[in-house]
């Protein structure tokens, strides 16, 4: 394969309505670049961050700028919770799996976050998961006779060394860009350059880019690297070669599909740990007329089998399959399945959502639940 550089990659934008806007880039943007990280979001959180969700078999950097106005709450079930100032830096490695959330720390605070997902080898995806925070005031800062300046969160530049270890070898560094002299870069890793400011000359023997605001671009190891401009802003990200592929599935990154599969078993066991959700969620009003308030619509369902998963987007609602009996006001009855939920209460909400199911493979695993334990064979005269 011919040269150090990759193609440049512009970031996505996506967002949360009223909650935050982001840009983000993965590895499948930058082609046959597999990099040192799986995923990457530029964050601007506002009225509210993400609610308990959970992740198994990667290390995950957050990290707010030191110009970020506020501060971030993260809750996790391996830490507990934990204040992430700006310039701070928080380690996850998932491991065998936790759950967690971020949230603004003050309502009406932006928070200015960039968050990375770094793939891990195998033996530490079979780890117990923990984290480690890094504070502001114990950031090496690196600078050169150009004017430029590093701030090295992780890893090491120019004599100056983090310290906060990751599970695995990792560097962040935070460059401010004088424009006087170009900052030598030493590329003994893959590494990627995301351009937060300005625009960014990337130069190595022989090739070259320039990136704007919001691009970034892989580096191949073995070349020396220099990045040039004047008042610009950057993220330098890198790690050594991983040396096997990793299967990437929503919150989950790990060696095979059996492994992924595994992690979502644990984590709708309940193996993970759980969060009492902060904020609250609000749901849409009731759809349909309970049993007894209109008499030609008034049906007790008898539930007479039962499977369960926990939904986090939804703040740790639980979907539920049922095999129901329907007692009509008519004395008529009837059997049949339906997906209803219960709120973080534990109070059940069949009339809420309208059987809304997230994600296909809820409905596969309940079904699948189901099929185990021999639903579909029950005698008719046997369920009642």
């Amino acid at each position: 394969m011919a040269g150090f550089l990759t193609n440049v990659a512009q970031t996505e934008p996506f967002g949360i309505v009223g909650a935050a806007t982001a840009l983000r880039f993965d590895r499948d943007m930058l082609k046959d670049f597999a990099g040192p990280v799986i995923l990457f979001d530029h964050l601007r959180l506002r009225a509210a961050g993400f609610p308990p969700h959970p992740h198994a078999g990667l290390g995950i950097v957050t990290y707010l700028p030191e110009d970020s106005p506020g501060a971030l709450r993260d809750r996790d079930t391996a830490s507990g919770e934990t204040r992430v100032e700006p310039g701070d830096l928080l380690w996850f490695r998932t491991g065998t799996g936790l759950i967690h959330e971020e949230n603004p720390a003050a309502e009406g605070m932006e928070v200015n976050q960039v968050q990375i997902w770094v793939p891990l080898a195998e033996k530490s995806q079979a780890l117990p998961p923990a984290t480690s925070l890094l504070k502001a005031a114990a950031v090496p800062v690196a600078g050169d006779a150009g004017g430029n300046r590093v701030k090295v969160m992780l890893g090491e530049y120019g004599g100056a060394r983090s310290p906060l270890e990751t599970t695995e070898p990792f560097a962040l560094l935070d460059l401010a860009l004088s424009g006087r002299l170009p900052l030598e870069v030493p590329v003994g890793w893959e590494g990627i350059v995301y351009a937060s400011a300005g625009e960014i000359a990337v130069e190595l023997p022989g090739e070259g880019a320039v990136l704007g605001p919001g691009q970034v671009i892989g580096i191949r190891p073995g070349a020396a690297l220099r990045l040039r401009g004047n008042g610009a802003r950057a993220l330098y990200m890198a790690r050594p070669i991983l040396g096997r592929p990793l299967v990437v599935q929503g919150m989950y990154a790990m060696a095979g599909q059996a492994d992924i599969d595994a992690a979502k078993r644990r984590f709708h066991a309940g193996e993970f740990g759980e969060i009492v959700p902060y904020p609250k969620i609000e749901h849409p009003e009731r759809k349909y007329v309970p049993a007894g308030l209109e008499p030609d619509l008034a049906v007790t369902p008898v539930v007479l089998r039962q499977a369960e998963v926990r939904h986090y987007d939804q703040g740790w609602w639980k979907l539920r399959l049922q095999y129901v009996r329907y007692e009509y006001n008519n004395s008529e009855t009837a059997h049949g399945y339906r997906f209803v939920w219960e709120n973080p209460d534990g109070e059940e909400e069949p009339y809420q959502l309208g059987g809304y199911i997230p994600y296909m493979e809820y409905a596969a695993e309940l079904l699948a639940i189901a099929g185990r334990e021999g639903w579909g064979n029950i005698p008719y005269r046997d369920s009642f």
